[in-house]
């Protein structure tokens, strides 16, 4: 798949790229979490739950509460 820039519009968005979305089955709602490497990389996963409550209206996945031992 060719490289191509994704742009940071003035709201702080980005959009990921409609074949990398299609590749990975992502849909509206879909929960993703980050990582930043040490080499400036940043590394996007699929994230089973959202636990932030700012984002849970939009996230189409349930959060299960996890009992602590």
């Amino acid at each position: 798949m060719k490289k191509r820039p994704i742009i940071i519009t003035t709201t702080n968005a980005i959009t990921i790229p409609k074949k990398v979305r299609n590749l990975l089955d992502l849909q509206p709602g879909d929960c993703l979490d980050y990582e930043v490497m040490a080499n400036g990389s940043i590394i996007l996963a699929r994230k089973e739950c959202c636990d932030s409550p700012s984002l849970r209206p939009t996230c189409k996945l349930p959060c299960q509460t996890q009992k602590r031992k």
